[in-house]
């Protein structure tokens, strides 16, 4: 049995993320995935999607995930973790395929090249925060921000 810090194991599948939840598929929904120049796996089919924007700071591995589609694309190179490229991004989504439904926000880049035990948990934290967090708030405000002006 594997390391486990509990004395029961539980599997249940949580309703928010059951892939028997209809509200999870993404036939007809515009879907914006961030990070996708690491080599993530979730976008490789989009069967049915309105279309898919996948954002990276380098274009080439989300330009190829991007040819197994079976959806609409578009391939951003921009840097979530800028202001600037975020508008950019869901400027190009929006003029592309009319809104954005939903956001994968996997965009992250740790600058430190420690392992936490060996950085001090402040200094940890602040790279997590300024360079995955701060991210992700990014996009989801933005987001937020257009649906509340339409």
């Amino acid at each position: 049995m594997p390391f486990q810090p509990t004395k029961a194991m539980h599997r249940d599948v949580y309703p928010s993320v059951d892939p028997k939840n209809l509200e999870l598929r993404v036939e007809g929904k515009v879907v914006l995935i961030t990070g996708a120049a690491g080599g993530i796996s979730c976008y490789r089919k989009g069967a049915g999607a309105a279309g898919i924007t996948l954002v990276g700071r380098n274009t080439a591995t989300p330009e190829k995930a991007a040819q197994s589609l079976q959806s609409p694309y578009l391939v951003c190179r921009e840097d979530v973790a800028r202001e600037e490229d975020v508008k950019a991004t869901l400027d190009r989504t929006v003029a592309e395929f009319g809104r954005v439904d939903v956001v994968i926000s996997t965009a992250a880049n740790m600058t430190m090249d420690t392992m936490i035990g060996d950085a001090t948990p402040t200094a940890w934290f602040s790279d997590l925060v300024s360079t995955c967090v701060r991210t992700a708030y990014g996009v989801m405000a933005d987001t937020f921000d257009r649906r509340r002006q339409t």
